[in-house]
């Protein structure tokens, strides 16, 4: 009786295509209809419901007495093909998500190249790290060379100096663009820079067979043999004992040798921060007459970042004639000239 009960279920379940519930059905011959189906073309909806095939739900119950029925062996069947299915999704979506990274990435780097002229990215106000010593240059050394790259007034100067001779060392090199021009005449050149980055930029961008690169203080340099130019652009400003520090270079002078010490002036100690930034903004139109509209907008995005804004609010700067008193006690009878944001210093060692 039960299994014609069962039988007789099933074939009206077929024939109109009914949906057996799993978990409240507490017909046992529905029951019989939902386990006995092995048919693999059964669907299966979210709420644990089974679609049976009319034509495998029919035959599986019309063959298989009531008894027999007590493993359900499609469980295990729909679990595995869940499974499998639910990987391979993962996989393909951890693919596709992998793809469009890196297609979002050689994109911006595009952009960048065509637009900033480097596929690299630049610190400004979105990408500056965290945690780092407004005074160092090694977050932005890249970006520091290219803009030093781009205006060097004070480069200029010391080219028309046109300076020569045996042994230079340049204190303070940073990216190595002074110690570079140098080595046209002089026969070695020593550049020291107590930033990393720098010199690996130093290095990468501008080596010479007769500039070695050094990461060291500019007091830390001890050679017995001397130099005949002793250079130092723009660095000690950043030094915490000045008169240690041209003490120091002047003992590394030799007899009849020169020291060059070019430094940033300006009437207050540090300048306020939007005065950088309207400058920026002023400068932007010089730049874009002399540079391509890329590379000018660049210039202006670079000196207004915070990377750079905050190194320059970690500067404190001498006035001209705080400049004046303090190298000329150390260097009597230098001689002095105002350039533009800066004062340089030369004196010449007299010979024994």
């Amino acid at each position: 009786m039960v299994a014609a009960n069962a039988n007789a279920n099933a074939n009206m379940n077929a024939k109109a295509g009914t949906r057996a519930n799993a978990g409240t059905n507490t017909d046992p011959t529905a029951n019989t209809d939902r386990t006995a189906n092995t048919d693999p073309t059964a669907n299966t909806d979210t709420g644990g419901n089974t679609r049976a095939g009319a034509s495998g739900n029919a035959n599986a119950t019309s063959n298989a007495p009531a008894s027999d029925v007590v493993v359900d062996p499609a469980e295990p069947v729909a679990s595995n093909a869940r499974e499998r299915l639910a990987s391979a999704t993962t996989a393909d979506g951890a693919t596709a998500e992998a793809a469009a990274e890196g297609w979002t990435t050689r994109l911006r780097a595009a952009v960048r190249r065509w637009w900033f002229g480097t596929p690299e990215p630049f610190l400004t106000k979105s990408t500056k790290p965290l945690k780092v010593d407004p005074r160092s240059f090694d977050s932005f050394a890249g970006d520091y060379d290219r803009f030093a790259g781009m205006c060097d007034p004070l480069g200029e100067w010391l080219a028309g100096l046109e300076l020569s001779g045996g042994r230079a060392l340049d204190a303070g090199c940073g990216s190595g663009r002074h110690a570079f021009a140098l080595a046209a005449g002089y026969d070695e050149v020593v550049a020291v820079d107590l930033s990393a980055p720098l010199i690996e930029v130093a290095r990468m961008r501008r080596p010479h067979e007769r500039v070695r690169y050094d990461i060291a203080s500019l007091t830390d340099v001890h050679d017995a043999a001397g130099f005949d130019l002793v250079l130092s652009m723009t660095t000690l400003h950043h030094v915490d004992d000045l008169p240690a520090a041209l003490v120091h270079l002047k003992s590394q002078v030799r007899p009849g040798g020169r020291i060059i010490l070019v430094d940033n002036t300006a009437d207050r100690p540090t300048p306020a921060r939007r005065a950088y930034v309207i400058g920026a903004v002023r400068e932007l139109r010089e730049d874009l007459r002399r540079l391509s509209a890329r590379d000018a907008w660049w210039l202006y995005r670079f000196r207004t970042g915070s990377a750079w804004l905050d190194h320059l609010m970690s500067d404190r700067y001498l006035s001209r004639s705080q400049y004046r008193r303090r190298y000329g006690r150390v260097f009597p009878g230098a001689e002095f000239t105002d350039l533009d944001f800066a004062t340089a210093m030369r004196w010449t060692r007299p010979k024994d």
